[in-house]
């Protein structure tokens, strides 16, 4: 597994168990002695490397061993096949899809068929995908 993905799976987590608490990231990021909740977020979008001693503290706010955090075994059901970025804006981009609402998920991919369908934002040598090809 390579860092980015292993952030990004790590930082996921993180969300997770924080929403499942119902804590705001500024509660956490108080709890862990962070002045502000930029530091979770980055840690929650996998966009920061942490140390091993500061996602002890994580684990021990939000009540879990910091294996069920940092373990590099999948926590996702038998079958389940995840999505690998190639490089981190991917990551990025899917981390925060992950973060959005219902409304937000949808308005984040009508606009990325909208700068699909646009020459100037293609890959060479890629057609332009729309919404279809994203929503399917």
């Amino acid at each position: 597994m390579d860092k980015y993905t292993y952030l990004a799976i790590v930082g996921d987590r993180v969300r997770r168990l924080r929403e499942a608490r119902n804590m705001s990231q500024d509660k956490l990021a108080q709890l862990c002695g962070y002045g502000g909740r930029s530091s979770i977020s980055l840690i929650e979008k996998g966009q920061r490397d942490t140390p091993t001693t500061t996602m002890s503290i994580i684990a021990d706010v939000l009540g879990v061993p910091i294996d069920k955090l940092i373990s590099e075994k999948p926590d996702t059901p038998a079958g389940f096949r995840p999505l690998e970025a190639s490089d981190p804006g991917e990551l990025t981009l899917m981390a925060t899809y992950r973060a959005l609402n219902a409304a937000g998920k949808e308005r984040l991919l009508e606009r990325a068929g909208e700068l699909s369908e646009l020459p100037r934002y293609r890959s060479p040598g890629r057609a332009g995908s729309g919404t279809h090809a994203l929503s399917a």
